[in-house]
């Protein structure tokens, strides 16, 4: 690099003008000042490129200098991506805390996945808020119908046309007798026989018959009775409240589908009228 004028005035003349004496003592000087430095390095004097001989220490610091570039690259990467997500996204570069602008379906999708993650944290806690909920709802619904809260089985004073709609409306299922009148239904259904049951009605039928069986005369104590179509719906017998009678399993089981004539009964709408004065069925309860 050539020299400027200062630097000429400052030193008097330019290198080109130094002595032959006067060069060969700059070259010694700079060689004398590499090979010290060579040697507080740890490496030989005179040979070009190789390594200095670090301490620990300065092994340490040297990993740390690099580290710390690294770093700083990584972060810088990572702002520019964060703007370009940000200019993207409609929101303002480096400004911490600006909300996104979602769409209604965005933001729905986002609580959903939100309130998922919190379930899958907090299990117990989600189930018994859950049980919580739905005690609430019972309570609120039992409230409504003018019955008790918590007291299970507690029914409203009702009228008889209250009482038919709620249990229309409301079947229980711990009902003893909800899952066979489904079933008699379906089988109606299939078969093309008209008719449909309620529980109502079979609680009509069991008073009617001041709770004995319809075949053996037999009272039912502690026994359920089984519903039974006394003309059977395999004879084309309909699934209406006129041909339902209640029976012992065991009664259910001998009558079977067999005719009636078989066991010397009549049809209902004869049963009623033929039978003597002293006949179990004519009691009803008072």
């Amino acid at each position: 690099m050539p020299w400027s004028d200062k630097d000429r005035e400052k030193y008097g003349s330019s290198y080109s003008e130094w002595s032959s004496e006067r060069k060969q003592h700059n070259l010694d000087w700079q060689k004398a000042r590499r090979d010290a430095k060579a040697i507080e390095e740890g490496r030989t004097p005179g040979k070009v490129g190789r390594p200095p001989v670090l301490t620990p220490e300065e092994k340490e610091a040297s990993r740390i200098a690099q580290n710390k570039k690294r770093t700083a690259r990584t972060l810088a990467k990572r702002t520019a991506q964060r703007a370009t997500k940000a200019l993207a996204e409609g929101r303002v570069p480096g400004q911490a805390g600006q909300p996104r602008v979602l769409t209604d379906e965005e933001r729905l999708e986002h609580v959903r996945a939100n309130y998922a993650r919190w379930r899958q944290r907090h299990l117990e806690e989600a189930r018994l808020a859950d049980a919580e909920r739905a005690r609430a709802r019972t309570a609120a619904r039992a409230v409504a119908e003018g019955r008790v809260p918590g007291i299970v089985g507690h029914l409203a004073t009702f009228s008889a046309e209250e009482l038919a709609a709620y249990l229309e409306r409301w079947p229980r299922d711990k009902d003893v007798y909800h899952n066979r009148i489904q079933t008699q239904n379906s089988r109606a259904k299939k078969l093309g026989l008209p008719g449909k049951l309620t529980a109502m009605d079979i609680r009509e039928i069991y008073i009617e018959q001041a709770g004995h069986c319809a075949f053996c005369a037999k009272p039912f104590g502690d026994e359920i009775p089984e519903i039974d179509h006394w003309v059977a719906m395999n004879n084309g017998g309909p699934n209406t409240r006129d041909n339902i009678r209640l029976l012992h399993k065991t009664c259910n089981r001998t009558k079977g589908d067999r005719p009636l004539e078989a066991y010397g009964l009549f049809p209902l709408h004869q049963a009623m009228t033929d039978r003597p004065p002293d006949d179990p069925f004519l009691t009803q309860q008072e």
